[in-house]
């Protein structure tokens, strides 16, 4: 999610002079991820009804439904496929990052008119209140996952304006890596927030140079 939010936000401050194109910018990123994702679920689903014996364990609608909300990069849910109860392990449930990577990507035109004073069309900042309202609706927000962006997003400003990415690769700052990957361990398992602060100067650090 850092790297994420520091390589778009470093796209959005290199082309803040321009307008910058959001619909080409939506359309790469859906086939970006896409076909590979549509070839996963396929997958799953084809497993799913070989370990069922190939019987439909649920109503016609039941079953369209849920491959329907698997498609939808689990942005709504990720439900059992013919009620396979461990439809989610057959993939080791990596697809639960998907979700968060639209909720950026469709946040990017708001971040991109606050950050900037840009003009964004309207319909862009429309889609983004909708979208976002929606997966509020429909998800449990980790605010650890929203602070990772958040890091990333520290970072690639810091990269861009600040005097010091005449590049840290000093002995300080290589000690100050260390010391916050060492204190990631004390905080692991109780201060996941601590944690996130320690992962952003490191990432940031090292962004810069280190």
């Amino acid at each position: 999610f850092m790297i994420t939010s520091f390589l778009f936000v470093t796209k959005l401050i290199d082309t803040k002079e321009t307008e910058f194109n959001w619909k080409q910018f939506f359309i790469s990123r859906f086939f970006r991820l896409a076909p590979v994702y549509i070839f996963s679920i396929l997958i799953i689903t084809f497993l799913v009804m070989q370990i069922s014996d190939w019987n439909l364990n649920v109503t016609i609608y039941a079953f369209v439904n849920s491959i329907i909300e698997w498609l939808t990069f689990t942005i709504i849910d990720r439900p059992y496929i013919n009620n396979y109860e461990f439809t989610d392990k057959i993939n080791a449930g990596v697809t639960w990052s998907l979700a968060y990577e639209w909720l950026f990507y469709f946040s990017l035109p708001i971040i991109y008119l606050l950050m900037f004073y840009k003009k964004t069309k309207v319909q862009y900042i429309l889609i983004s209140i909708i979208f976002i309202t929606f997966f509020c609706l429909n998800h449990i927000i980790e605010l650890n996952y929203i602070y990772a962006f958040i890091g990333g997003i520290m970072a690639a400003f810091l990269s861009k304006y600040v005097s010091i990415n005449t590049k840290i690769k000093n002995q300080v700052s290589s000690i100050i890596v260390i010391i916050c990957l060492l204190l990631i361990r004390q905080f692991s398992t109780t201060k996941n927030e601590y944690c996130m602060i320690l992962i952003s100067i490191v990432f940031t650090l090292v962004s810069l140079g280190t």
